[in-house]
């Protein structure tokens, strides 16, 4: 895997420190969305574990860190643009969407019509394994974006006592 280029505004210690005026504050809450969700389709990182001391919000090499405060307002951006959700109630995971539920359903559905997957049933496994850009997706966010297709008949999550483990498409 080639390396992330970071965008060169990383670098800039304002951009760790939440900005006073609300038009420059609102382009730096983008500038984050984008740095974000571009490090996360890079890497195929759909979960930030425990957003609040995670290492993207630091640069170690201008000793610059993101406070709480500029998390918060940052997550928050994030949520309210549609680029992350909670994964529960506990908020210590962010699911981070850089393709909305509807995107990522059709990807999947896709992925399904072209290799013949259709009437069958696809253990997450399968899914998680496919070297599509929706593979190694963890369960938790497979149940999220199976559920857009289940609301449109497309497909049936199949559930054991254990959770989800597969999908009908129809």
């Amino acid at each position: 895997m080639s390396a992330y280029q970071e965008p060169s505004y990383v670098q800039w210690p304002p951009f760790y420190t939440l900005q006073v005026v609300e038009a420059t504050r609102t382009k730096q809450l983008e500038m984050w969305r984008e740095h974000i969700t571009g490090w996360c389709r890079h890497r195929r990182c759909f979960l930030l574990e425990q957003p609040d001391t995670h290492s993207i919000f630091r640069n170690t090499a201008i000793s610059r860190a993101l406070d709480p405060d500029g998390i918060a307002a940052v997550v928050a951006h994030l949520i309210t643009s549609q680029s992350a959700m909670w994964l529960d109630k506990s908020k210590k995971s962010l699911v981070i969407l850089w393709k909305s539920p509807q995107e990522w359903a059709e990807c999947i559905l896709k992925w399904a019509n072209d290799t013949g997957h259709t009437n069958m049933v696809c253990t997450f496994f399968e899914l998680q394994e496919a070297s599509e850009e929706f593979g190694g997706m963890p369960d938790e966010v497979l149940c999220i974006v199976l559920a857009v297709l289940e609301k449109q008949n497309k497909a049936r999550v199949l559930r054991s006592e254990a959770g989800a483990t597969g999908v009908k498409f129809l």
